[in-house]
């Protein structure tokens, strides 16, 4: 078993799992995915999909998870949201969602 990481832009369905962009999937069986599904063994050799280590997964996740809560610090700021403290993406979504359904409620 091993990790595969989607290096597309898009939503990849193999074998009734779903490999969601720059999100590694772990436990995968390589091997008989690639018999299976030949079209993975040339996704892999395209660079559209990556065979990684847990150590380089992690690594991917954090990046990701940084430029989310920057995307979301930034939403917030141009839609006149204020977050306080809130600096993860769960926490940033939270402030967010309320923000937006006090706002909705406001209009009622």
């Amino acid at each position: 078993m091993a990790i595969l990481m989607n290096n597309t832009a898009h939503l990849i369905i193999v074998g009734g799992k779903r490999f969601i962009p720059r999100r590694p999937m772990d436990n995968v069986d390589i091997e008989k995915i690639k018999k299976q599904y030949p079209e993975v063994d040339s996704m892999i050799k395209a660079g559209q999909m990556v065979v990684q280590t847990k150590a380089q997964a992690k690594v991917i996740e954090a990046k990701e998870e940084a430029a989310e809560v920057e995307e979301l610090k930034a939403y917030a700021k141009a839609h006149g949201i204020k977050t306080g403290r809130a600096n993860t993406k769960e926490s940033l979504m939270k402030a967010i969602k309320k923000a937006e359904t006090e706002a909705l409620e406001k209009k009622v």
